[in-house]
């Protein structure tokens, strides 16, 4: 399954973490740089896009 998160907070973030496990495809979209930065520490790289989740260019982005 395909699934994207609108934010990278604890609960984004946890569920990301449990969705790769079951091996579906994950996308995160998050705005802030903090949280950008720790993404990018705990997570795969590519699956992390950075902006605003109801822009339509980001969501292209993200597939």
């Amino acid at each position: 399954m395909y699934v994207l998160i609108a934010g990278g907070g604890r609960t984004g973030t946890q569920l990301a973490r449990l969705l790769i496990k079951q091996e579906h495809e994950v996308h995160i979209i998050e705005t802030r740089k903090d949280v950008l930065s720790r993404l990018h520490r705990e997570l795969p790289t590519e699956i992390i896009h950075e902006g605003n989740p109801v822009d339509p260019n980001v969501l292209e982005q993200a597939g």
